[in-house]
């Protein structure tokens, strides 16, 4: 499959093919031209009353931005902010200009790491394309007087006080844009940003202990009580499944793989299970099966994002 052999070529290094290379030479100028345009014409940007936080990243896939979001509304919230979120709803079906977010809304139809978001911050939060009527929805209907738009680093009509970009474990791949590489922008422009955050140096993310995830015990998580060692059924549909699946082995599990891709919309068929094996999964795509029909209970294994000392001080300058 095209998709395999790109995702291959994107993470591998790999020199990619000519044809592919000049395809990536007429997104960067479209890219080019795009951001040019806003940054002449100022009139085009729309600058929110509040100031507007970007948390976004120059690859695609598996940067750590949900769980930076959370981390990051948790600290605001310590020093007595109300930051609200703004997103695209990626991957859902949604098909309303904006639409507000809560923990009980259908993640197929807003998409799961907006359900996520609102489950983990409990903040005000809105989806939409047009991340200017997205931040206008949000402002009109709730107090907040800080905005972070989640993903939102190329969406240059929404006016910024601050830019952050995050870096993940794989890093930047073959570093060629898209289609060739995994790169939405040049790297050049990581130096125009406020803030860079590294995973391993700025950030760090850790895995929580086991929580039973039901209809009854979703806000009320049951601690670990799986047995080390014994086999479990570990089922992932994120970017980067394989560091799912070795954190779970880390911990001495041992662990039958059924990776899945991004944002994949589990059925009951996706379940073909006939042992009493535990079942785990990520959180984002636990609350995509809690619609499902199943009869097992479904183990998640939390992943909290831990902001380096210098990071926090960084921020906290920001708001002071």
């Amino acid at each position: 499959m095209m998709k395999d052999y790109l995702q291959t070529l994107w993470w591998e290094s790999t020199i990619p093919p000519l044809w592919l290379r000049i395809l990536a030479r007429l997104f960067s100028w479209v890219v080019f031209v795009r951001r040019k345009i806003y940054q002449r014409f100022t009139h085009l940007v729309w600058h929110a009353p509040v100031p507007v936080w970007v948390v976004g990243n120059l690859s695609v896939g598996g940067n750590g931005k949900t769980p930076s979001v959370i981390a990051l509304c948790e600290l605001l919230k310590q020093q007595g902010l109300r930051p609200g979120i703004v997103s695209g709803g990626y991957a859902g079906t949604h098909n309303k200009q904006v639409q507000p977010v809560t923990a009980s809304s259908d993640p197929l139809e807003v998409g799961d790491e907006a359900v996520l978001l609102a489950l983990k911050t409990n903040c005000p939060m809105v989806i939409g394309r047009d991340r200017v009527a997205a931040t206008k929805y949000l402002l009109s209907h709730y107090s907040c007087d800080l905005v972070i738009s989640d993903d939102g680093l190329q969406h240059y009509r929404l006016g910024r006080n601050k830019e952050i970009i995050l870096i993940g474990s794989r890093g930047f791949g073959n570093e060629h844009l898209l289609p060739a590489g995994p790169l939405r922008e040049s790297l050049h422009r990581l130096q125009t940003v406020d803030a860079v955050w590294k995973q391993g140096e700025q950030f760090t993310l850790q895995f929580q202990p086991l929580q039973l995830w039901g209809a009854s015990q979703k806000h009320a998580p049951t601690p670990n009580t799986l047995a080390i060692s014994q086999p479990i059924h570990a089922m992932a549909g994120i970017a980067a499944p394989e560091r799912f699946f070795e954190a779970l082995m880390d911990m001495g599990y041992a662990t039958i793989k059924h990776p899945f891709t991004d944002h994949h919309r589990f059925t009951n068929q996706d379940f073909p299970f006939n042992d009493d094996l535990p079942l785990v999964m990520t959180e984002k795509d636990a609350v995509k099966c809690q619609y499902l029909l199943l009869d097992l209970p479904i183990w998640v294994l939390p992943m909290n994002l831990v902001l380096s000392d210098e990071v926090k001080k960084q921020v906290l300058e920001w708001i002071v």
